[in-house]
């Protein structure tokens, strides 16, 4: 049901953001490039990183990152963490500064202590699957830059990310 609802939800942010969209497609903008801040938890667990997104053709960005995760397991009283980079292509909705937005890529972590994929104790190097669904603010031109969605970036930070940053 939670799926449901939250595919209709993006669904609608793209048929909203078609409003302006014939509009601004006609004057050829792309979407610029952004820096920025990305926070995502669900307490026992989450991440922080700092990104860079690159328009690499239309409404299609390439976003690279570093961040830090961590996670606690309440039953064992430990503490896991996480370094890495990330590398993901965001695809965004066609419209205004209101988007909706899918991004595929990877991340390469170094974890320390148990992740969410591996149930034994590692110190490797290793890379996990990211992903994100959601919600963008991003002007065309300079300004402030915000995002909010579900999504799974790096080793731990699943579900929820809150991003916010500078437009370049």
């Amino acid at each position: 049901m939670k799926w449901r609802i939250l595919l209709v939800s993006f669904w609608l942010l793209i048929v909203l953001g078609r409003a302006d969209a014939q509009q601004v497609d006609s004057l050829n903008l792309r979407v610029p490039g952004a820096l920025y801040l990305d926070v995502a938890t669900i307490v026992l667990a989450g991440n922080a990183s700092i990104n860079y997104e690159h328009p690499i053709m239309g409404h299609t960005v390439l976003r690279v990152g570093f961040g830090l995760g961590y996670a606690a397991r309440i039953g064992e009283s430990t503490v896991s963490s996480s370094s890495g980079v990330l590398a993901m292509v965001n695809f965004l909705s066609v419209g205004g500064s209101h988007r909706g937005e899918l991004g595929l890529g990877c991340s390469l972590n170094r974890t320390q202590g148990r992740t969410p994929f591996f149930s034994r104790s590692t110190q490797d190097l290793k890379v996990f699957p990211a992903f994100t669904i959601g919600y963008r603010y991003h002007p065309y031109s300079a300004g402030s830059f915000f995002r909010i969605g579900l999504g799974y970036t790096f080793a731990f930070g699943f579900p929820l990310y809150i991003s916010g940053g500078l437009t370049l």
